[in-house]
C-alpha cells in the first residue's frame, strides 16, 4: 500500500493529468482504507471547484446558492475570511 504522502501527491497530480492504471488503483485502495486521505481528496476537489468558480466570476464574487446570480462579498465577511486564512481566527 502507498503512504499518505504518496497518496496526497497522486491526488494532487490527478487533477492536472491522467494517472496510470497502477497509480489509480493504488490511490483508490489507499483512499478506501484511509479516512484522512479521503477527506484530503474531498477538500482538494472542493478547493479546485471553488477556485474555478472564483476565476469565472472575479476575485470578489460568489454565486448565491441555486440562483445563478453573482454577488460581492460584504466587507465584514472578507475580513473574517482573511483572518481565518491567516490563522488568526479559525472559528468563522
Amino acid at each position: 500500500m502507498i503512504s499518505c504522502k504518496e497518496a496526497a501527491e497522486l491526488t494532487s497530480r490527478r487533477l492536472d493529468e491522467p494517472l496510470s492504471f497502477q497509480n489509480r488503483m493504488a490511490l483508490r485502495f489507499h483512499v478506501l482504507m484511509c479516512s484522512l486521505c479521503r477527506t484530503f481528496a474531498k477538500q482538494l476537489a472542493m478547493i479546485r471547484h471553488l477556485s474555478q468558480v472564483a476565476g469565472d466570476f472575479g476575485p470578489n464574487s460568489v454565486i448565491a446558492a441555486g440562483s445563478g446570480m453573482q454577488k460581492t462579498l460584504p466587507p465584514a465577511t472578507k475580513a473574517r475570511l482573511k483572518g481565518a486564512i491567516s490563522g488568526k481566527d479559525w472559528t468563522l
